[in-house]
């Protein structure tokens, strides 16, 4: 994984949803980095779709958008 996904996945990590409660990020073996949905943290909501605006403001830093895979997991792509 390069340096910017790194960073970005620290970053990702380190987002405070609400105090002491931070979102769930995977790297999976194949780099992709996941975002779930399934954590119940309001760092996504399956059912309207939407992304907690913190997380988006740091996929936006990066260069990257969120892609829904399915209703629990997202795949972050570069933009």
């Amino acid at each position: 994984m390069t340096n910017e996904r790194n960073n970005l996945v620290e970053a990702l990590r380190s987002v405070e949803l609400i105090e002491g409660l931070n979102p769930t990020i995977y790297v999976r073996d194949d780099g992709d980095i996941v975002l779930s949905a399934e954590e119940f943290d309001g760092a996504a909501n399956e059912y309207d779709y939407s992304i907690h605006p913190n997380i988006e403001a740091v996929m936006s830093k990066f260069g990257y958008v969120f892609g829904w895979e399915t209703s629990g997991s997202l795949i972050a792509y570069k933009i």
